[in-house]
């Protein structure tokens, strides 16, 4: 029997994540959308909402007390994730809510066995 065995990808990030759930507007070419910054380190964010712009699209996130720009990097059904232009203090724009990191999930392989031609379990 032939035996697979596949690992997750790395984790790449250098920064730590923080939990968030910070209101906040995005703001892109005259349009604006209410959103919630998930998760935040000092170059990225998670933000969830309905209306995103398209991949590459220069943002303004805008909350309170911070302004920051940001280039939206990937898109998901409800979800986008951003690049911030230059580095943010993720613990001044969660301030006054629980902090919580988001810890990297340890890697885990799988490991399929081929039972037959083109058939693994």
């Amino acid at each position: 029997m032939e035996r697979i065995v596949y690992e997750a990808r790395r984790e790449r990030r250098r920064e730590q994540r923080y939990a968030a759930d910070v209101e906040s507007i995005l703001v892109w070419e005259g349009m604006h959308e209410p959103v919630i910054i998930q998760n935040i380190s000092t170059y990225g964010a998670l933000l969830a909402g309905r209306n995103f712009p398209e991949i590459n699209t220069r943002v303004t996130l805008i909350g309170d007390g911070f302004e920051v720009w940001a280039t939206v990097i990937w898109l998901g059904a409800d979800r986008c994730g951003l690049l911030l232009s230059g580095s943010v203090q993720p613990l001044e724009i969660i301030r006054g809510r629980p902090v919580r990191t988001i810890e990297r999930a340890p890697s885990s392989a799988i490991t399929l066995d081929r039972i037959r031609p083109g058939f693994y379990a």
